[in-house]
């Protein structure tokens, strides 16, 4: 697993990707310092990435994204920059500047069988449009696993890529969005 860390005009991003698949893309909530591979990710590599959204970091391995999430605290400026990440901090630029709606690099969903049922029914909502965390609970087949959706939401390993940012509450507000 590599990591390439960058800064663009939302900020940095982290991106970790291994044999060109993105396995996070991530504003970075931790010290890069403080970062521990999971057994799960023997060999996981990041990158870092300034947006206009803020730094994000990506954690990637086999060149396949697993983990994209903000960096609240102040990284440290390194990882492994390839091909493969400059791709996905260009198309995240295209997307930040309204010239992408959706994303073609490799990325690979960890999570439990319900959060990865819920993360690939987020991709569904289009480009633009909203759901309710309702709504996702009736498409993964349990009406009412609104607040279990709410959780699988907020364990969203590859930020923007998977649209959370798209799901509402049931009067229409954001709800337990953490960005």
């Amino acid at each position: 697993m590599a990591f390439a860390l960058y800064r663009t005009d939302l900020g940095k991003i982290n991106i970790d990707y291994e044999n060109d698949v993105v396995v996070s893309l991530r504003k970075s909530q931790q010290s890069l310092n403080k970062f521990k591979p999971t057994k799960e990710l023997k060999s996981i590599a990041f990158a870092v990435y300034e947006t206009a959204l803020g730094t994000f970091r990506i954690d990637y391995e086999d060149d396949i994204v697993v983990y994209l999430r903000n960096l609240r605290e102040q990284p440290c400026e390194f990882g492994v920059k390839t091909k493969f990440t400059d791709s996905v901090f260009y198309q995240l630029d295209e997307y930040f500047n309204g010239v992408r709606s959706y994303f073609d690099f490799k990325y690979e969903l960890r999570g439990t069988e319900f959060q990865k049922k819920v993360w690939k029914t987020l991709c569904t909502i289009p480009y633009g449009e909203t759901c309710t965390y309702k709504e996702i609970a009736k498409s993964v087949g349990n009406k009412k696993a609104s607040h279990a959706v709410g959780l699988a939401n907020s364990k969203n390993p590859i930020l923007i890529v998977i649209p959370c940012h798209r799901v509402i509450g049931s009067k229409g507000d954001l709800v337990g969005y953490a960005g």
